[in-house]
């Protein structure tokens, strides 16, 4: 066999390899599809530039659960309530504070109390900045994509998802967990407006 193969013109030869060998990534992707997807999917995935608790202490907080938030910073200036066409028994709740607006999906469950889930932190104030780049509003687009240079880019189609909740974001980052970090940027390309999308609700 090995005669034969070697008696073949190169360009044959080089042909049946390319052919194994993608038949055999092909086969090896078919058998072990599931495991690169849940890979991909994961949900430890790390951030470089800063974990989960890098945001939240920033704030003062703990976490961003409401119940943590309340406690902090106790009722807000000024609070939102929408109900969801789709599902007139959850409302969308907006509570606005003097440096960074809390956003929940706010349902009651079988007991008649009320949950609230953390679905996004907007900052809008300066007084906040993360890492030791020291990110925030007022951080010019360069030294963002500096800070997070090593973190993966959200595509602009992902990114069409997050913009539902805040939508001139131009700019975003993966985080901890698949959290999202966002951004939108003036017209000199200046951050005017941050926000931070938890992986899951809270």
């Amino acid at each position: 066999m090995k005669l034969k193969f070697n008696s073949l013109p190169f360009a044959l030869r080089l042909a049946l390899v390319v052919v194994m060998v993608a038949a055999f990534l092909c086969l090896a992707y078919f058998c072990f599809e599931g495991f690169l997807l849940d890979y991909i999917n994961r949900e430890e995935h790390h951030a470089v530039y800063m974990n989960e608790s890098g945001y939240t202490k920033e704030l003062g907080l703990a976490t961003f659960e409401y119940e943590n938030i309340q406690s902090v910073f106790g009722s807000p200036d000024h609070r939102d309530c929408i109900k969801r066409l789709d599902d007139p028994n959850v409302e969308i709740v907006t509570d606005d504070y003097p440096g960074f607006v809390a956003h929940y999906s706010a349902s009651e469950n079988y007991k008649k109390i009320t949950r609230y889930y953390t679905y996004q932190i907007s900052i809008k104030s300066d007084r906040y900045h993360w890492g030791w780049l020291k990110i925030g509003i007022g951080s010019p687009r360069l030294l963002v994509r500096i800070a997070y240079l090593f973190d993966s880019r959200i595509s602009a189609k992902e990114l069409a998802y997050s913009a539902e909740d805040y939508p001139d974001v131009d700019e975003g980052f993966y985080g901890e967990d698949w959290s999202r970090i966002l951004f939108c940027y003036d017209e000199n390309g200046i951050v005017e407006s941050m926000a931070y999308q938890p992986p899951a609700f809270y």
